[in-house]
């Protein structure tokens, strides 16, 4: 069995964590998977890509 943590949003209401992004920590409002099977934030996994991109690029 998975274990659940929830946390609260302004509305008071309350989230599981795994409908927040491991990167951002934020709510995903538009989730992918990964081939790990992690579940990012479509927008933050894309901007973080690039970001490593640029690094392996800058290192050539």
């Amino acid at each position: 069995m998975m274990k659940t943590e929830y946390t609260e949003v302004k509305s008071g209401d309350s989230v599981p964590s795994y409908f927040r992004c491991s990167l951002s920590l934020e709510l995903m409002l538009d989730p992918v998977i990964a081939a790990s099977g992690q579940t990012f934030e479509r927008l933050v996994r894309n901007l973080f890509i690039q970001i490593l991109f640029l690094i392996i690029l800058s290192k050539l």
